[in-house]
């Protein structure tokens, strides 16, 4: 995006999404999706020949390899309605879905697995404190992160301070 590298990742088990500058202290990097996951998270792979690196997307940091404990900057992102984003950015270009693979891009793979309150792969710690697939809104700030409950929000209630 302009000058920056970016990598946009997003991970159909957990629904989240990440974008990171692909710039990091072993220099520019290219993820790929591994089919491993790290806490029911996509775990990606370092693409760079010769390097075995795996990245978790929403620890934001490498986990083994050259890149073990290594930081991912985040990049500012959000997410919004298609109708939402064109009313504001009407020249908006668009990657196609016609990839040259046989795939239906609008169906989520893990289709029925949201409508379960069960998990199909162990996470550790486990946290009782929410029910295990509450959508939260993950903030963070230097060393300060948080979490908020999507049921925390409403039309009415569109906002948390502090």
């Amino acid at each position: 995006m302009g000058n920056q590298s970016v990598a946009v990742t997003y991970c159909p088990l957990c629904d989240s999404a990440a974008a990171f500058d692909r710039r990091t202290e072993l220099g520019l990097r290219e993820f790929g999706v591994s089919g491993l996951l790290y806490n029911s998270n996509v775990l990606m792979y370092d693409r760079t020949e010769g390097v075995e690196s795996l990245w978790s997307q929403v620890k934001a940091e490498g986990v083994s390899g050259p890149g073990a404990k290594r930081q991912l900057r985040s990049v500012p992102m959000e997410l919004t309605t298609w109708q939402d984003w064109t009313e504001r950015h009407p020249d908006t270009s668009v990657l196609s879905t016609e990839t040259g693979h046989n795939r239906t891009y609008a169906r989520n793979p893990y289709g029925g697995y949201f409508e379960s309150s069960e998990i199909i792969f162990p996470v550790e710690p486990v946290d009782d404190r929410l029910p295990a697939k509450e959508r939260v809104l993950g903030a963070w700030s230097g060393n300060q992160r948080r979490a908020y409950p999507e049921s925390a929000f409403s039309a009415e209630q569109n906002r948390v301070e502090d």
